[in-house]
């Protein structure tokens, strides 16, 4: 969706041949899609012209010409749908770089049928089979994934899909413009310019000239062969495949091909199961310690084990996610109506434009580069500004409705080609027709730009919905079915785009045919197509998108007495005023936000040095400073001294440094972002400032400097895993913080993202922690620093090296660490699906004590659960708009993602 196309060209990972050969890959995927929009409908009047043998009445023409110019799309969309299950086993057999070959060369030869088929039935099943062999999109995605993680790491695997996109965009610039440009290259070339030219038969010479003439649309078809084959050739050369997995034999490939049709798939099992992927536990039931697993490591499985249920019959279950799924696939054959039945209306003599069809790529080649241009930016503000679901109803109607306005460009024009002519019917042929007509080649210039400026418009809306439809269907299933419901979508979406065709075709002809039994006059059969298309079809996918609503995050299933004690709880710690205090030290009494703070900080360095050198600094070094020593009005400005300050003093006591007088807060070695002392939503907080600060300082390297943003709060967010999971699935680095009824206060850090996955994640940055004293409520009567010392003291339990059991996140629970220790479950903590009971005990991964040793056998009620993300940014805005974009790449990651279905 981020048409970044510089990005596309730049960066650590996209400069490399390798990248090259698959932005070509990708240019290529998308040229042969759209280069035949411009010259379907002449193709098809050529073809069916030569077959068919009836009176020059009845002959077709342009105008007639849409059912069979729809079976055309309709064959190669059919094509695609047959061929997106079995590439996928292609794929896991010979890998992306074979498979991309393999398509490529596929495609290239199907591709040179197509341009020299004689025969509209042989036409139709060359494009079938084209889309049948193409299976491009998936493998190049992947292929870019293992690119960009092998030059740049996870941060440049997460821009690979982004640039695959932005170069897939620009093939609706260039496909639809070359196609029309390509096709019939001795129009308009008579016999006297030709001999004038070159009297031996003009550019081609006559064999040449006569051989073309014969296949008109080959050169458009012939140049997408080319570029398949110089893809092919350049991936053979550049592509390094990733052969670290195992792939099973070609044969047993094709074995699975054959027998989708007859019997379901069962999940091939993984030979080399490492300590990392071991399977899902059962379910913990609190107080069951008979039906505990064992779980010792090395151990491939559990004692128990189920057999997960289909996911895609999962899927279909949930009423959300069938809703969206309806919407989705009703907004893609809506969408793809408009986009076929416009060049029908481009071509059509008697109700249309009549332009031959090197205008009509032109005018369907400047869409998409209003598509190119404009898609990112109306991305980003509209979903800024709007949200979601109020961004998908927006580009549900702006992506459809606007289309009943194509009319209008007939008057711009003056009228129609038939009546700007005003000649009579003739039978049309292409070679005919482009001497005949013209007067109708070019467009007025107001008709010109108003067609690109509203079919622009139509498809930048289009390309938003499909992909903000995407990540909202997305949300609507558990992460775990992510991807299958991303293959759901794109199944889908081919099935109505196969159908899509067909009905804009019969449409426009039922319309527009002067031979038609419809009620009006032929010269207005356009106002019935956009009507129908942008009216009828428009409101109806515009009404579908105003029935949605996001997914409902589910109720607590924490039964009514827990609740209640839970509830008593969190009211007695509101009324601690001790743990108040702690808070409003951190922020001065009516603080500005934190960018305010930070300029006014700016601010009196700036007026100290000119006070004190008589000159401003330089303004960069000013900025340094100010962000580097935020010092009061009473203090003295940053000298050279200061340069010398070594980290460990900057995590001195939490007391000490907050405390003393004349020590400003700034100095605090972070920022806290969501939340904030008098958010009544989230208190009483878990972590307090002196906490957060004891667990800064035992943070690895590369959070040293990060700052604290609160992304879920049971109290705030209520007791939903689902919940839960939404919100913290894209923050790498985490805390997790647990309270508990008792008082205890312990936690974890996590250095992987929390997402629903049956196998454990994670690595050696983790750890577990705990205050060593629980929280009491007669701290009132203390002093508040001795109550911050409480919160500061706490211990820490760091990866022991011995399993990689570091972090799980399932339907069933939330668990961190494993390996089963004598008098223990194995998990270092581990919180239940409803977010109200847990368990604590010592754990191969971590090598720690119960963490609640007050409480029977390690189980503990849970009062309040938060997870703060580990942010570099001091602004909420700029963490929020990072967060988002991660989520989007996240949320179509898959090669079967949403954003491909535009293309």
């Amino acid at each position: 969706v981020k048409c970044e196309a510089t990005m596309a060209f730049l960066g650590s990972g996209a400069s490399t041949p390798a990248a090259a050969a698959l932005y070509l890959c990708a240019l290529t995927h998308t040229y042969i899609l759209f280069n035949v929009v411009p010259y379907a409908g002449y193709m098809a009047v050529e073809l069916l012209s030569h077959s068919s043998s009836s009176s020059s009445e009845n002959a077709l023409t342009s105008d007639s010409v849409g059912f069979y110019a729809g079976l055309l799309g309709t064959s190669f969309a059919l094509g695609r749908a047959f061929g997106f299950a079995p590439w996928r086993y292609v794929r896991s057999s010979l890998g992306e770089k074979g498979s991309l070959i393999a398509s490529l060369v596929l495609s290239a030869s199907f591709s040179a049928l197509f341009g020299l088929s004689s025969t509209f039935a042989g036409a139709l099943l060359a494009r079938f089979f084209l889309g049948l062999s193409n299976g491009i999109s998936g493998a190049v995605k992947r292929a870019a994934l293992d690119i960009a993680r092998s030059n740049g790491g996870e941060d440049e695997a997460e821009k690979a899909p982004a640039r695959i996109l932005s170069v897939m965009s620009w093939g609706c610039v260039v496909g639809p413009a070359l196609g029309g440009a390509l096709s019939n290259p001795l129009a308009g070339v008579t016999t006297t310019t030709t001999n004038a030219v070159a009297p031996d038969g003009g550019w081609w010479g006559d064999a040449a000239g006569t051989w073309l003439e014969g296949r008109p649309f080959l050169l458009p078809n012939i140049f997408g062969a080319l570029l398949c084959l110089l893809s092919a050739a350049m991936v053979w050369a550049f592509v390094q495949d990733g052969a670290s997995e195992k792939r099973p034999a070609l044969s047993a490939t094709v074995g699975k091909i054959f027998s989708m049709a007859t019997k379901q798939q069962s999940r091939a099992e993984d030979d080399s199961v490492d300590r990392e992927s071991q399977p899902l536990l059962p379910s913990l039931a609190v107080g069951d310690q008979n039906t505990l697993p064992s779980y010792v490591e090395g151990d491939k499985e559990p004692s128990r084990r189920k057999e997960p249920p289909s996911a895609m019959a999962d899927i279909w279950k949930g009423e959300q996610a069938r809703r969206h799924l309806i919407a989705y696939w009703s907004f893609s054959f809506a969408a793809v109506c408009i986009d076929e039945a416009l060049p029908l209306f481009l071509i059509a003599r008697l109700g249309g434009t009549g332009l031959p069809a090197r205008s009509v790529g032109s005018v369907l080649g400047g869409a998409g580069l209003i598509l190119v241009l404009c898609q990112r930016c109306t991305f980003e503000s509209l979903l800024l500004r709007a949200g979601m679901y109020r961004s998908k109803r927006i580009a549900a109607a702006l992506g459809t409705i606007p289309a009943f306005l194509v009319p209008l460009s007939l008057k711009l024009n003056g009228g129609t080609c038939a009546s700007l002519m005003a000649s009579s019917l003739q039978p049309m042929s292409w070679s005919s027709g482009e001497s005949e007509r013209s007067s109708c080649d070019l467009l007025a210039p107001s008709a010109f730009a108003f067609l690109i400026l509203l079919a622009g418009s139509l498809k930048v809306f289009s390309a938003l919905y499909f992909a903000v439809g995407g990540m909202a269907t997305g949300r609507t299933v558990p992460p775990t079915h992510r991807d299958e419901a991303a293959r759901i979508m794109t199944l889908g979406a081919l099935c109505t785009r196969s159908v899509a065709p067909t009905v804009a075709g019969a449409l426009v002809s039922f319309s527009m045919s002067p031979s038609s039994v419809a009620p009006w006059n032929p010269k207005y059969g356009s106002v019935a197509v956009w009507s129908v298309l942008g009216l009828v079809m428009g409101v109806c996918v515009t009404a579908l998108a105003f029935t949605l609503s996001e997914a409902s995050s589910g109720l607590s299933l924490a039964s009514p007495g827990v609740k209640d004690r839970r509830s008593k709880y969190l009211t007695q710690r509101q009324r601690a005023e001790v743990y108040v205090k702690l808070w409003e030290v951190h922020y001065d009494k009516g603080s500005e936000t934190t960018g305010a703070k930070w300029r006014r900080v700016a601010r009196k360095v700036i007026a100290l040095n000119r006070i004190k050198t008589g000159s401003p600094p330089k303004k960069g070094a000013m900025r340094t400073d100010a962000l580097r020593y935020p010092f009061t009005v009473d203090a003295e400005p940053p000298t050279t001294e200061l340069t010398g300050v070594s980290p460990q003093s900057r995590h001195t006591s939490w007391a000490d440094r907050m405390l003393r007088t004349g020590i400003n807060p700034d100095l605090l070695p972070f920022v806290i972002l969501g939340t904030h002392k008098d958010d009544k939503s989230c208190k009483p907080h878990v972590l307090s400032p002196p906490l957060m600060d004891a667990l800064h300082s035992q943070l690895p390297h590369s959070c040293s400097d990060a700052n604290f943003w609160l992304r879920y709060s049971l109290v705030r967010d209520g007791a939903s895993i689902e919940t839960l999971a939404n919100k913290v699935s894209t923050s790498r680095y985490t805390i997790l913080a647990i309270e508990t009824m008792d008082g205890d206060v312990f936690g974890s850090f996590n250095s992987q993202p929390w997402q629903k996955t049956d196998k454990y994640v994670g690595g050696g940055q983790s750890f577990l922690w705990r205050m060593k004293k629980q929280r009491s409520f007669g701290a009132n009567s203390e002093s508040i620093e001795a109550e911050a010392d409480r919160e500061s003291d706490i211990e820490v339990f760091h990866w022991t090296g011995e399993n990689d059991l570091c972090q799980l996140m399932s339907d069933a629970r939330i668990a961190v660490g494993g390996g089963l220790v004598v008098g223990g479950d194995g998990f270092g903590l581990v919180i239940e699906d409803d977010l109200s009971r847990g368990s604590s005990s010592s754990c191969v991964t971590y090598g720690n004590p119960c963490l609640c040793p007050g409480s029977e056998n390690g189980r503990f009620e849970v009062a309040n659960v938060e997870i703060w993300s580990m942010t570099s940014f001091l602004l909420l805005a700029d963490a929020e708009r990072s967060e988002r974009n991660a989520k989007i790449i996240q949320d179509n990651i898959a090669a079967e993602g949403a954003w491909s279905n535009y293309f």
